[in-house]
């Protein structure tokens, strides 16, 4: 019997993998279809905004300060790219924060002649980018051992930025905290 139900867990967490990769590569198939709607001025503040208002609680349990110095800034994008982006920048700062320091997420904006930068910097556990700097945007990569991590997440919101004519860039030191800068088009 104790082997009948080990084979019934294992048949199930075989099962769930399955699930997972089958929702992971709906996602990425998603990201085709949605690339063929026009992106559209979008005010970048309004989904800092309403993101922010959503992961409010999640940050307090945490402890994690919001330091939102973010402007309205218009951008070129898909709103439901813009919202994915942004909430999972926003909600990995605030999972992979630090819990032996005072954490805190700085929210901020700045313009180039082509580009809007958004800048999410935090002081969370980093990321040695000298071992991952070349798989740190790929697909089913893990950075830490996190129960969440899909390890979907920087590959989708990556893919996302480039299929609506922007770039991403990181900055990370383990046990200091990470920065990450998208470069949204301008209107």
């Amino acid at each position: 019997d104790f082997k009948n139900n080990q084979m019934l867990n294992m048949l199930n967490d075989a099962s769930q993998n399955l699930m997972e990769t089958i929702e992971h590569l709906s996602e990425v198939a998603l990201l085709n279809i949605e690339t063929s709607k026009e992106n559209k001025p979008l005010n970048i503040k309004k989904y800092t905004s309403k993101i922010l208002k959503s992961n409010l609680i999640n940050a307090e349990n945490k402890g994690v300060e919001i330091i939102d110095n973010s402007k309205s800034y218009l951008v070129m994008g898909l709103e439901s790219y813009i919202e994915s982006i942004l909430t999972n920048l926003i909600t990995n700062a605030i999972k992979y924060s630090d819990p032996e320091k005072s954490s805190f997420i700085k929210l901020s904006t700045d313009e180039t002649i082509d580009y809007v930068k958004f800048i999410v910097e935090d002081n969370g556990l980093g990321i040695n980018l000298n071992k991952y700097k070349d798989r740190i945007f790929k697909m089913y990569q893990k950075f830490h051992r996190n129960e969440d991590a899909r390890g979907i997440g920087l590959f989708l919101t990556k893919s996302q930025i480039e299929a609506i004519g922007g770039k991403i860039a990181v900055n990370s030191k383990e046990g200091v905290g990470s920065t990450f800068t998208v470069y949204f088009k301008k209107p």
